[in-house]
């Protein structure tokens, strides 16, 4: 619990560093990662 607590903590002061575009980019990059891996599922199971 400690553990998750801190890497919350570590999170959060991350985020807060970051600049907003590198966040938007960084969130597009995983929006297309999370579509590739669910077409890639759909392929292997179809």
């Amino acid at each position: 619990m400690n553990k998750s607590r801190r890497i919350k903590k570590i999170k959060k002061s991350f985020l807060r560093r970051i600049d907003t575009k590198y966040t938007r980019a960084l969130g597009m990059i995983l929006a297309a990662a999370l579509i590739i891996f669910s077409i890639l599922l759909t392929v292997s199971n179809g």
